[in-house]
């Protein structure tokens, strides 16, 4: 297969991945090649895989966030990982292993990536030894090695689509999204540990009367059922209040049209949070 044939059709299995995203080992986080860039450590209540994504383009609401355990939705949701994912054609094009590929990180736009970011115990030599690059393509941004303007990858990472904002993150240029920003700390914090999480300013379901600053669904498998937090923050305390107290119905409708059965509305701080419960939830 031609190095070009061989990205376009990673990067259209990727934008399957987001679709379905939406409808349905060494560590990774690593040195980088250049051995020079801060360690991927952010913020003690953030899940590691932040610190490969920069701030502003979520938090600016330009991008929506999706990130994969790629390891437990084999476990989990195989049928997803094989059917909607393609983590084994993804693997196959990269050429790694499968099994060397532990995390999925997206930002998208319109539910498809404009830049994925894969992690592993893979080495770049693996990928550059099974790619037919030309050697004119080739160059390198932050310590890594590029293709065109399209690809990035190096020990542990590939990166396709928009890499340069990555690589900038990656080694300290930019903050990473919860850095700096209390709110979206406490509100990935919400949802750290979870099998897939999904995250955007404002909201991604269809109008309920209800206007989150922002809006999260996790998801992972308990005791073999499927079991997904949906989180909503508002602008304040107060107004997060009002929807509790006033306006739960809203919130149980928007939760039960996720399928499964709501097992729990709290209020915590800014944010109402649901919990579904059941194995024909739609994520």
């Amino acid at each position: 297969m031609s190095e070009r044939s061989s990205r376009r059709r990673y990067l259209q299995a990727l934008g399957v991945a987001g679709t379905a995203g939406l409808a349905g080992c060494s560590s990774p986080f690593g040195d980088s090649p250049n051995g020079t860039d801060e360690p991927l450590q952010t913020a003690e209540s953030l899940p590691e895989w932040t610190g490969w994504v920069p701030a502003e383009p979520v938090t600016s609401g330009e991008h929506e966030l999706l990130s994969i355990d790629t390891q437990r939705v084999r476990e989990e949701f195989p049928d997803l990982a094989d059917d909607e994912w393609d983590l084994s054609e993804l693997a196959d094009e990269l050429g790694v292993a499968e099994d060397d590929i532990s995390h999925l990180v997206g930002l998208m736009d319109d539910s498809e990536y404009e830049v994925s970011v894969l992690t592993g115990s893979f080495d770049a030599e693996t990928i550059r030894s099974n790619n037919d690059f030309w050697w004119f393509q080739m160059d390198s941004y932050q310590g890594y090695t590029t293709v065109d303007s399209e690809m990035a990858f190096g020990d542990g990472v590939s990166i396709l689509g928009e890499y340069e904002p990555v690589l900038d993150r990656r080694v300290g240029e930019t903050p990473p999204l919860g850095e700096n920003d209390e709110d979206w700390r406490t509100f990935l914090s919400t949802m750290a540990g979870r099998t897939i999480v999904y995250a955007t300013e404002g909201t991604f379901q269809s109008p309920t009367g209800l206007e989150p600053a922002r809006t999260g669904l996790s998801v992972e498998k308990v005791d073999g059922t499927t079991e997904a937090t949906l989180a909503y923050m508002f602008d304040s305390e107060s107004e997060a209040t009002d929807v509790y107290e006033n306006r739960k119905g809203r919130v149980n409708a928007a939760a039960t049209g996720q399928g499964g059965t709501v097992q729990d509305i709290s209020l915590e701080g800014k944010q109402v949070i649901v919990t579904i419960r059941g194995n024909d939830i739609t994520f």
